[in-house]
């Protein structure tokens, strides 16, 4: 949900409360595909494919990311 302002600038991307990614009621969640998540199953943590930010409140994601070094963030090696 990409908004622009009065003068063609972007605005921040918000949820329905209003909140932006970077608030406290926003959390950054992994998101793995079938077989990432069997890896974690069995105690392997597994890269995410992506990373979702969501309203803690309203359940509306935010932002999403595939940037490598964020998904780094969500990996021990």
């Amino acid at each position: 949900m990409t908004t622009t302002t009065g003068d063609g600038a972007a605005a921040p991307e918000t949820c329905r409360c209003g909140h932006t990614w970077d608030h406290k009621a926003v959390v950054p969640t992994p998101r793995y595909g079938f077989w990432r998540s069997m890896t974690l199953f069995y105690g392997v943590t597994a890269k995410p494919r992506r990373v979702d930010y969501v309203c803690v409140r309203c359940g509306q994601t935010v932002k999403s990311t595939t940037d490598p070094a964020v998904l780094r963030d969500f990996t021990t090696e």
